[in-house]
């Protein structure tokens, strides 16, 4: 099968964008959403449909076959909610791992910060079973605690991606990231998969160059980007 790319037209001046992260009890976990295995469609710049998109997490995500957002965890201190933040930094979506981070936070004593940051990394588990709803729940309940934890928004924005919600997704997102996460290359990214989502290619061509910037070592930009052609005036 021939490979095709999405057609841009960009100032030279335009700048790049960004993508989502993940947080543990220390830390949470940002969730990084990435595209299936359809995006070597053929795609014309008039061309602005969607791709489908699922939701896959954390720190190591990659564009794997089946996979759509990018999620933001946090490290925590010990016991069964450093289990939980160690799950999702994994990777990790298992029943099990998801009831590591509901013991911690029903029957250990974790500060507000922790609590906030367990409730975020339960999310991610949770938006890895892409079980959105229930994600974006943990995500609010995480938002109640510690209204400025970054990984919270960032994640909730990952969650609506994953549901094609993606304006909604780019407020989210945006907010997290004026907040400040530990991981804001897997926020652009999931940034540029809104964009795109809504047919902005400029936008998500940025975003996607951003979130490469941000990390260099990372592939999943570098390949989103190279699906591209770029036509300068």
């Amino acid at each position: 099968m021939a490979k095709h790319g999405r057609i841009i037209h960009i100032d030279d001046e335009a700048g790049p964008g960004r993508s989502g992260s993940v947080v543990e009890r220390g830390s949470a976990c940002l969730a990084v959403l990435s595209p299936d295995a359809q995006k070597n469609r053929d795609v014309r710049e008039e061309d602005m449909t969607p791709r489908s998109l699922l939701v896959a997490g954390v720190l190591t995500a990659t564009l794997f076959t089946a996979v759509g957002a990018t999620a933001s965890t946090l490290v925590l201190g010990g016991g069964a909610a450093k289990d939980c933040s160690v799950a999702a930094i994994d990777g990790r979506s298992d029943k099990t791992s998801v009831l590591l981070c509901t013991t911690a936070l029903e029957t250990e004593t974790l500060s507000f910060r922790d609590r906030a940051r367990t409730y975020v990394n339960r999310g991610v588990l949770q938006m890895r079973q892409r079980d959105f709803p229930t994600a974006r729940a943990d995500f609010d309940a995480a938002s109640r605690i510690d209204p400025d934890l970054g990984e919270a928004w960032v994640n909730r924005g990952a969650a609506y991606v994953g549901e094609e919600r993606y304006s909604d997704a780019l407020g989210q997102i945006d907010k997290g990231l004026a907040l400040g996460v530990k991981d804001p290359e897997k926020a652009w990214f999931n940034r540029a998969m809104a964009h795109e989502g809504l047919g902005d290619l400029k936008a998500a061509y940025q975003d996607y160059s951003r979130a490469a910037e941000l990390d260099p070592e990372w592939d999943a930009p570098k390949r989103e980007l190279m699906r591209f052609t770029v036509k300068r005036p």
